[in-house]
C-alpha cells in the first residue's frame, strides 16, 4: 500500500471519529439547555426512610427544568443509584439501600404525569426519576417501602407507619 492510500485511509478514520465525536457533545449540551435556564423554582420534598421517619427539606431552590433526581442529587448525602434503558433507577438513599421487595419509589402531589398508581392526590410516576422536570411549588416525596406487600394499593407517600414490613 502506498503512502497517499494510507493517509487517505487515516483522514478517511479522523473525520469519522470526529463526526462522532461532534455529535456526542451535542447530543449532552443538548440534554443540558433546560438548566441554562437562570430562573429559579421552589420545590418542597420530603424523604419517608418507612419507619416512621419523614424529612422534609421545603422552600428547596432548584433551576427550572431540573429532574426529580437532579434535586434529590441537591438534597441527599448519598445517593445511591442504578443506570438502566429507562433511566435512573434510585437503589439508596443517605445509606437506607433496597433489600429484598423494599425499595425507593417517588411520589408528586397533585400534579398530572404519566402514572403508574394515584393514591388520594399522589401519583407515584411511572417514569424514571431523571426523566420528570419539576415545575414551581412540586411537592415530591421519596418513599422506602415494601412494594410486594403494598402491590397495586401504594399507601400515601407521607404515611407514618412502617411501611417496610
Amino acid at each position: 500500500m502506498n503512502a497517499r492510500k494510507l493517509v487517505t485511509i487515516f483522514l478517511v478514520f479522523w473525520a469519522l471519529a470526529a463526526t462522532f465525536t461532534a455529535a456526542y457533545f451535542y447530543v449532552i449540551i443538548i440534554s443540558m439547555r433546560p438548566l441554562t435556564s437562570s430562573e429559579v423554582i421552589y420545590v418542597d420534598i420530603g424523604i419517608n426512610y418507612g419507619n416512621g421517619t419523614l424529612v422534609w427539606i421545603n422552600n428547596t431552590k432548584v433551576l427550572k427544568g431540573s429532574s426529580v433526581f437532579q434535586t434529590l442529587l441537591l438534597v441527599a448525602d448519598e445517593v445511591n443509584v442504578t443506570t438502566g434503558t429507562s433511566g435512573i433507577y434510585v437503589r439508596g438513599i443517605n445509606g437506607v439501600n433496597e433489600y429484598d421487595s423494599v425499595a425507593w419509589l417517588y411520589a408528586i402531589y397533585g400534579r398530572e404525569v404519566p402514572t403508574w398508581q394515584k393514591v388520594d392526590n399522589w401519583r407515584y410516576p411511572s417514569v424514571s426519576p431523571d426523566k420528570l422536570a419539576l415545575e414551581n411549588n412540586d411537592i415530591i416525596v421519596w418513599v422506602f417501602l415494601n412494594w410486594e406487600k403494598y402491590g397495586s394499593n401504594l399507601p400515601l407517600p407521607t404515611s407514618m407507619v412502617n411501611l417496610r414490613g
